[in-house]
C-alpha cells in the first residue's frame, strides 16, 4: 500500500474500525515484526514505523550500526534450513571505508538479540559503560561486542566475529566502530524487533 492513501473525510474506517484525527493505532508486521502506526491527517491517512520512516520493503529484520566516518555493522535475520527445520541464523556484515565483507547464514540465539538490545540501551544512557557494561557474547556464532571506550556524545564499540566458527587458530575478523550514543537507542530498537523475528524460527 502507497505511504499516503487519500481520503474525503476527517473519520477514516481501517479494517472495519472508525478513526479520527491524529496517530491512534499501533501495529507490527507478523511477517519481520516491524512496528508501524496508523495516522488519521486532513484528507490521508500514513502508514509509518515507530521511528517515523517508511516500512521497511524487503520483509527482513536487520540491525545497523554505523559510524559518521563511514564504518558500519549489520545484522539481518535469513532464512536457514537443517533437516527440513527452520532455524534461527543471521547474515553478519562489516563495513568500512576499505572493504566490505558478509559471512553468510551465522546461527544465532534469540536470547542474545534480546541481550544486545538491553546492551546497545544502556550503552547510550549509562556515563561509563565501558566499566559497568560486560561484553555480549553470542555462544552460536561467535560474535562479541564490547565497549572499548566512551565518551559524552560517543561511543566506541568493538565487534569481533570468527572467520571460521571451528578453527580457534584463525584470528577473528571484526570492526572497531565509534557512534553517537543517540544512534544506538534506535540500534536497540532494532534489535528488539530482531529478537523477536528470531524467536519466531
Amino acid at each position: 500500500m502507497p505511504p499516503r492513501q487519500v481520503m474525503n473525510s476527517d473519520d477514516y474506517v481501517i479494517l472495519g474500525c472508525v478513526i479520527g484525527p491524529g496517530r491512534v493505532m499501533e501495529w507490527q508486521c507478523r511477517e519481520c515484526g516491524t512496528e508501524y502506526s496508523v495516522t488519521a491527517q486532513s484528507g490521508f491517512v500514513a502508514f509509518a514505523t515507530g521511528v517515523n520512516r517508511p516500512l521497511a520493503v524487503s520483509g527482513r529484520p536487520d540491525l545497523r550500526i554505523a559510524s559518521p566516518a563511514g564504518a558500519a555493522f549489520s545484522l539481518t535475520v535469513v532464512p536457514d534450513v537443517a533437516d527440513g527445520t527452520p532455524t534461527a541464523a543471521v547474515d553478519v556484515e562489516f563495513l568500512s571505508p576499505d572493504r566490505q565483507v558478509r559471512y553468510l547464514g551465522r546461527p544465532f540465539a534469540p536470547a542474545s538479540a534480546d541481550a544486545l538490545a538491553e546492551f546497545l540501551y544502556r550503552c547510550a544512557d549509562d556515563r561509563l559503560p565501558q566499566v559497568t557494561l560486560q561484553p555480549v557474547i553470542d555462544v552460536a556464532s561467535g560474535l562479541s561486542v564490547a565497549v572499548l571506550d566512551a565518551g559524552e556524545l560517543d561511543v566506541n564499540l568493538e565487534i569481533s566475529l570468527p572467520e571460521d566458527p571451528e578453527d580457534d587458530e584463525v584470528e577473528p575478523d571484526g570492526l572497531d566502530i565509534v557512534v553517537p550514543r543517540s544512534s544506538l537507542v534506535t540500534a536497540s530498537q532494532a534489535a528488539r524487533r530482531l529478537f523477536r523475528a528470531l524467536e519466531r524460527r
